[in-house]
């Protein structure tokens, strides 16, 4: 009886506390006990008072909360311990120390960590009436994932072309984390081989037909992994950084998507900003003519794939002056058609020309949104003209390319301005990480499970100094950690000195690495890994990497 009111008083103190303090649901909390030392609404001031106690030894890290629907910015000891006990005796003895009287630290106490629950956590496979099994062992894989979101919505997509479909996930110890799209179940090869050919006469791509008994251990191993492990799915920010232009943001923000579409490559240009610094981007593509002219403000540029049914389509969005002429044709227009953009209109025309071989038609699409300035190139190969003109009945009105989650965890956590550092941002890339990637680096066993991700690079000037900020964006957080522990112990077997040594930032294990070639801070948090370099023979040091890094809007 005694123990069950303990019990009771217990879940009593939970209740209030969440009710009193009013902390956020959405947050989960670490396992360790840290002591802190201060709370801050003003991030800045926190960032100051670290420093500050750095110069007394007491190493601390700033831990975003929430209470109350309000952020704060908590100041937490770095010693972590198991118990509240424990944590209790290292606040009571650093609170009596002669160091916080000289400090003012005052009203220390105990805490968790508060951790932001992610959007999405990965689930165990389930069994459907259709999936394959020892029974019924073969399937047709239409296609390859490296995150389930994208699996998901290919799979709708088949639906309404009555494909019946589902989605195979796996787990391999050289690969990590796959998602399969497979359909149908049969006795025999031969069947899942027929009824390759049907989807195929549909128009959709398709891989091969798998054997069951040959993909049985990698879906049993992926199932034990998500029931040991919390692999969640982080889905980015949504605020544009201060760093980014209203020119650059107007390309983003304007630029047409199709949900059905996924990018194989990104590029985002602040040119005003390019010419500036004098960065300049070495490729013969479409681009680097863009850059070299005086009346281009700011582009973005994307090149869209749907691997379902092979098609691509390139486009371009500008912002220029009125003298733009860049985007005309001298041929008649087949046909014309205006869509909404956030800010506008644009008024568009289409043009065709004939393909060698082939009954299909190339099309260009040239449009204007007088009201921004605005300028748009879209050009696609291997289409018909009922094809083309779906694609772009099926944008995603009212949306950007922030649409896409790989975008808004790169670009959108890029600085905020910054006072004390001036920095100005000149160019983006993100593309995805293609088998060539490992090939280079002679297949090591970090590189691998790499291929499929992606891989994006922001180029900023900072103090007039040119910095790279590169972003393995691994999905999710499981890969990130356990490449970057590879690539680490790759790391280890070199010897360890000022130019190669392990760096901790905000609490997180990383790596500085100063070579022949460029100075580098790399680390992983989340789903990414983060390098941070510069040049072998610039001014920027290894505190001015770490600034970046911490200066990053990952840590929320």
């Amino acid at each position: 009886m005694r123990n069950i009111k303990k019990i009771f008083c217990l879940c009593l103190l939970v209740f209030f506390s969440a009710v009193l303090f009013g902390e956020d649901s959405e947050f989960n909390y670490s396992k360790e006990w840290h002591v802190c030392v201060g709370s801050y609404k003003v991030k800045k001031n926190a960032l100051n008072r670290i420093e500050q106690l750095k110069k007394y030894d007491i190493e601390t890290f700033c831990s975003e909360a929430s209470v109350k629907d309000e952020v704060y910015y908590r100041l937490i000891t770095k010693e972590k311990f198991d118990s509240i006990q424990d944590a209790r005796k290292y606040r009571d003895e650093l609170s009596s120390s002669k160091t916080a009287d000289e400090l003012g630290l005052k009203g220390l106490w105990v805490c968790q960590r508060m951790i932001k629950k992610s959007s999405v956590k990965l689930e165990k496979n389930s069994v459907e009436e259709n999936t394959f099994t020892e029974e019924k062992p073969y399937s047709v894989v239409i296609n390859t994932y490296k995150e389930e979101s994208v699996a998901q919505t290919d799979k709708e997509r088949l639906k309404g072309k009555e494909i019946d479909s589902y989605i195979v996930k796996k787990y391999d110890d050289e690969e990590l984390f796959s998602f399969d799209l497979n359909s149908g179940a049969y006795k025999t090869k031969e069947e899942a081989e027929q009824h390759k050919e049907i989807i195929e006469e549909a128009g959709v791509v398709t891989k091969e037909v798998v054997d069951f008994t040959q993909e049985k251990e990698a879906i049993k191993k992926y199932d034990e992994v998500v029931q040991n492990e919390d692999i969640v799915f982080d889905n980015g920010i949504y605020v544009a950084p201060e760093i980014l232009s209203e020119s650059v943001q107007n390309v983003l923000n304007n630029f047409p998507v199709n949900k059905f579409y996924q990018i194989e490559e990104a590029y985002i240009f602040d040119v005003k900003n390019c010419r500036k610094n004098e960065v300049s981007y070495s490729s013969d593509s479409f681009a680097s003519e863009l850059l070299k002219r005086e009346d281009v403000i700011a582009c973005s540029s994307v090149l869209y794939n749907d691997e379902l049914f092979n098609k691509q389509i390139i486009v371009f969005m500008v912002e220029a002056d009125e003298t733009f002429d860049l985007f005309k044709e001298e041929s008649v227009p087949v046909a014309s058609q205006n869509f909404k953009i956030r800010d506008g209109i644009l008024h568009c025309d289409i043009y065709e020309t004939d393909i060698a071989g082939s009954d299909n038609k190339e099309y260009i699409l040239h449009g204007n949104c007088p009201e921004k300035n605005l300028y748009l190139y879209m050009y696609s190969g291997n289409f018909t003209q009922e094809e083309f003109l779906a694609f772009l009945d099926s944008n995603s009105e009212g949306e950007d390319l922030l649409i896409y989650p790989q975008m808004r965890r790169t670009l959108l956590v890029l600085p905020d301005e910054n006072a004390e550092v001036k920095r100005d941002f000149c160019m983006f890339e993100l593309k995805k990480i293609g088998m060539d990637y490992a090939r280079e680096r002679n297949y090591s066993n970090w590189s691998i499970p790499i291929v499929g991700h992606w891989n994006a690079n922001a180029y900023l000037v900072q103090d007039s100094e040119k910095l790279q900020v590169g972003f393995f964006d691994l999905d999710y957080d499981y890969n990130a950690k356990s490449i970057h522990q590879l690539f680490m112990n790759e790391k280890n077997g070199i010897a360890i000195n000022d130019d190669n040594h392990p760096q901790e930032i905000n609490d997180v294990s990383g790596w500085f690495l100063n070579n022949y070639s460029n100075k580098e801070l790399s680390f992983s948090t989340k789903s990414y890994i983060i390098a941070i370099d510069c040049d072998h023979y610039s001014n920027i040091q290894l505190k001015d990497l770490y600034k970046t890094g911490m200066d990053l809007k990952i840590w929320k």
